[in-house]
């Protein structure tokens, strides 16, 4: 092997110094969440265009609110979770062991985020002044936080099965 290969290859895992091929689920898994979250990043964009169609009609919310209501501190959250979950996906196809615990832990505190943010994206649906429910806003919350809840809850699956904790340990 070349010097370059050596360097990302695992020091904790014998397949990889015996240069045998381990099984090929940590480079798909890994690939996987890496292009899913990274979808993340084009949710402020694609957030701004719904809003912008969805209350075109109803007169209450005027496009240059739609940022504050939004809220540019949760994007900054969401961006601090992708660029997390690509280093814990990096280490899992560099087929590290601590790539299991940190993308379990990684799953865990985003399931929490997602359930907490829904409370203040799923409050934006209500007129406070008329009490009416914007349906289309409220089915696109909802859809989004189901695609949320996706990834990590596949990763906790998928890392508690105990032929992947065997395959993990080497």
């Amino acid at each position: 092997m070349s010097t370059n290969q050596n360097a990302l290859t695992s020091d904790d895992n014998p397949a990889a110094q015996e240069g045998q091929r381990g099984p090929a689920w940590p480079v798909v898994v890994g690939v996987v969440a890496i292009v899913v979250m990274g979808m993340n990043l084009l949710r402020p964009i694609i957030e701004q265009t719904f809003w912008a169609i969805s209350v075109m009609g109803d007169g209450h919310t005027r496009l240059w609110q739609l940022p504050a209501q939004i809220g540019l501190g949760r994007h900054i959250w969401d961006l601090g979770f992708v660029v997390t979950l690509v280093l814990a996906a990096v280490s899992l196809i560099r087929r590290r062991r601590s790539a299991r615990f940190n993308l379990m832990i990684w799953s865990v505190f985003y399931i929490v985020y997602v359930v907490v943010s829904s409370g203040e994206q799923i409050g934006l649906c209500f007129d406070p002044t008329t009490g009416a429910v914007s349906g289309s806003f409220l089915f696109h919350t909802l859809a989004y936080k189901l695609m949320d809840l996706a990834l990590p809850v596949f990763l906790l699956i998928w890392f508690c099965r105990d032929k992947i904790k065997e395959q993990i340990r080497g």
